[in-house]
């Protein structure tokens, strides 16, 4: 099986999934490593990496029910200035897009908007652990899963 650096070395934009984020703050035991990798490619310029704001919001939510304020003000400002992420705004243009998915494919809000994101943003795939939203036609998604501990 391709290595996770060789097949992202494959792209120009991936869109990264908040799974993908939660995991490299908390340096998740099994995705952390993985997700490391992704990170650095973005930060190192490897890849462009684009996520939606609502990404952001997900990871921030469980920072905040935690309550440790001083964790969601580094988690903020590493996000914020985190080096070659590009945040994307929910526009009209995504939010339609997400609902047409949304409607036809019964996932979740903030996935539907994922993947509208990326596909609206010409990311050549959307970097997730979740299996359900490779059933979404006319998404690339690659699943972190499949490359272990990379």
């Amino acid at each position: 099986m391709k290595s996770l650096i060789a097949h992202l070395k494959g792209y120009n934009l991936v869109a990264v999934d908040s799974c993908i984020l939660i995991y490299f703050l908390e340096a998740h035991p099994v995705c952390g490593p993985a997700s490391k990798t992704v990170m650095q490619m973005i930060e190192k310029g490897e890849v462009k990496g684009i996520s939606s704001t609502v990404a952001f919001l997900e990871v921030m939510v469980g920072v905040y029910r935690a309550k440790p304020s001083h964790l969601a003000d580094k988690y903020y400002a590493l996000f914020r200035e985190f080096p070659r992420l590009e945040w994307v705004e929910l526009d009209f243009e995504i939010a339609d897009l997400a609902a047409k998915i949304r409607a036809q494919y019964n996932v979740s809000t903030p996935d539907a908007i994922q993947l509208a994101t990326a596909r609206l943003s010409g990311a050549d795939v959307l970097i997730t652990n979740d299996r359900d939203l490779a059933r979404v036609k006319g998404s690339r998604v690659l699943i972190l899963d499949d490359y272990g501990k990379s």
